[in-house]
């Protein structure tokens, strides 16, 4: 088994996010070793709420939470979230992207 983080940029929609981390881990054969989450002030006194919903859909899973108000917009975003990776490969995901079939991630590392 190869270990990967997992990482995600979000934009202050709990709504959006809760359910695509969900299915994210739902439907990988293997779960990451870190979620790594970085929440831009899209809207701004929601990032709470975000940093809730994402703990709650990581489960068991640890999760690194970097935010940023006011944002700093998507590539500095991307930044910070690769500083961010510790293992050799990682896993991208938007925060609005719900999977809906099996994720075969053994298979691609």
């Amino acid at each position: 088994m190869i270990p990967y983080d997992l990482v995600i940029p979000s934009a202050s929609r709990p709504h959006l996010i809760g359910p695509v981390l969900s299915s994210l881990l739902d439907h990988a054969d293997q779960r990451p070793e870190r979620v790594i989450v970085h929440d831009d002030a899209a809207f701004p006194g929601r990032q709470d709420e975000v940093r809730a919903v994402v703990h709650e859909a990581a489960g068991p899973v640890p999760v690194i939470w970097l935010a940023d108000n006011p944002p700093i917009s998507h590539g500095p975003t991307l930044h910070r979230l690769l500083n961010m990776v510790q293992t050799e490969f990682f896993l991208y995901s938007q925060y609005d992207h719900v999977v809906v079939r099996p994720l075969p991630v053994r298979r691609c590392l």
